[in-house]
């Protein structure tokens, strides 16, 4: 009897995709934070327009970070 060929949802499911799917989750965590959450946050601090500009620079190395790829 020949081997069947596993279904399409056990190759997914494996124990390795999900922690591929985690991390990748993880690591999108940090910048969906900073762009969308912190300057909500500190615009409910009454912090000024030109100072939230200032932190929402700390996103500059995210925006950069193509440039340091190796291809």
């Amino acid at each position: 009897m020949p081997n069947r060929p596993n279904s399409l949802s056990s190759q997914i499911f494996t124990r390795k995709m999900l922690i591929c799917v985690f991390t990748g989750f993880s690591s999108g965590l940090p910048l969906f934070v900073l762009l969308q959450m912190l300057p909500v946050w500190l615009t409910d601090k009454q912090l000024s327009v030109e100072l939230i500009g200032a932190v929402t620079g700390v996103m500059l190395p995210y925006g950069l970070k193509f440039y340091g790829r190796p291809y």
